[in-house]
C-alpha cells in the first residue's frame, strides 16, 4: 500500500530494511562484546563527537538511516546476483529433457543448494518440454529457459503492463530473499544482550530462523511466478523460444519505449479473464 501511494518507495525499501537489519546486528555485537567503543569516553575525536552532539538524535538518525541505506543497497545487489548465477548453474545442471519435465525429474542431477533457484515454475517447463518435442533436434530445453529467463527483463520494457507488474513481483521476492539472510543474525546480536535464560534464546533463534526460512522460500517462489508470467507471454506473442529463430536483442541495448501498437508482434492478446497476474494464478510450483 505504501509503495503505491509513494512511487519510489519499493525501490528503497528492501536496501533500507536489509542494511537496518545489518548495521543494527553490528552495533548490537559491538554492545556486547567492545562495550568501550560504545560508552564515554567515546573514541572518536573531540570535533567529531561536538558533531554528534550537535546533530542531535534526528541528525543520528538519519545519518544512521543513510549508513544502512549505502550497506542494504551494497549487499543486496551482490545478493541479487548471486542469486541470479545460482539460477543459471541450476539449468546447466538440470536434467533437462522433455521425458524428465514430465516426471519432475529435473532435479535429480541438481546439488541441494541449488534446489530453490529455479527460475520457473512446473507449469510453464511442461509446457516449453511439450515444444520442445515438437519441435525437435536441434532444439532443446536448456537453451529454451535460458532465452526465457534473459530475454524476460527486455521484453517486459517492450509492454508497460507486464513491466509493471513483473517490477512488482520481483521487488517483492527480493525484498524477502534480502531480509531473510539477516534476520536470524540479528536477533541472535539482540539475544546476546537480553539477560534471558538459555531456552528463552533457543526458542527465539529458531523461530527466527523458522521465519527467515519462509521468507526465502516464499521470496524464490514470486520469483519463478514473475519469470513464468513473462515466459508465458512470450509464447502467447509468437516470440520463437525454442529455435531461437528470432533475433534476440543484446542486453546492453536500451530496450525500446513502451507501446501497444509500435510492435503487433510483442502485443499482448486482449481477451476476457487475461492480465498479468492470470496465467500465474494456477502456476504449480
Amino acid at each position: 500500500m505504501i509503495a503505491a501511494i509513494l512511487p519510489g518507495f519499493r525501490d528503497v525499501r528492501t536496501a533500507l530494511v536489509s542494511g537496518y537489519l545489518w548495521v543494527g546486528a553490528l552495533l548490537l555485537f559491538m554492545i556486547n562484546n567492545a562495550p568501550s567503543l560504545v560508552e564515554p569516553p567515546y573514541p572518536v575525536s573531540d570535533g567529531l563527537l561536538t558533531i554528534m552532539q550537535s546533530a542531535g538524535a534526528t541528525g543520528l538518525a538519519i545519518a544512521f538511516s543513510a549508513t544502512a541505506l549505502g550497506v542494504g543497497q551494497l549487499l543486496t545487489g551482490a545478493q541479487g546476483h548471486a542469486s541470479e548465477r545460482l539460477s543459471v548453474q541450476w539449468m546447466l545442471r538440470a536434467s533437462l529433457e522433455p521425458s524428465a519435465a514430465r516426471r519432475h525429474d529435473w532435479h535429480i542431477a541438481v546439488p541441494l543448494y541449488l534446489q530453490p533457484f529455479r527460475p520457473f515454475t512446473t507449469r510453464f517447463m511442461r509446457r516449453i518440454a511439450a515444444r520442445v518435442e515438437r519441435a525437435g533436434a536441434p532444439a532443446n530445453m536448456r537453451d529454451t529457459l535460458r532465452r526465457a529467463y534473459f530475454f524476460a527483463p527486455w521484453f517486459t520494457a517492450t509492454e508497460g503492463r507486464t513491466f509493471e507488474e513483473f517490477e512488482r513481483r520481483v521487488a517483492e521476492a527480493m525484498f524477502r530473499e534480502s531480509v531473510s539472510l539477516p534476520l536470524p543474525i540479528f536477533v541472535w546480536a539482540l539475544l546476546l544482550n537480553l539477560q534471558t535464560s538459555m531456552q528463552v534464546r533457543i526458542t527465539v533463534e529458531l523461530a527466527a530462523v523458522l521465519a527467515a526460512l519462509t521468507l526465502f522460500h516464499y521470496g524464490r517462489r514470486m520469483s519463478r511466478d514473475a519469470h513464468s508470467m513473462v515466459g508465458h507471454q512470450l509464447l502467447q506473442s509468437g516470440v520463437d523460444l525454442v529455435t531461437g529463430d528470432d533475433d534476440f536483442p543484446d542486453p546492453e541495448v536500451q530496450p525500446p519505449v513502451p507501446s501497444s501498437t509500435s510492435n503487433p508482434d510483442l502485443a499482448l492478446p486482449q481477451q476476457a479473464g487475461s492480465g498479468p497476474g492470470s496465467t500465474s494464478g494456477a502456476e504449480t510450483h
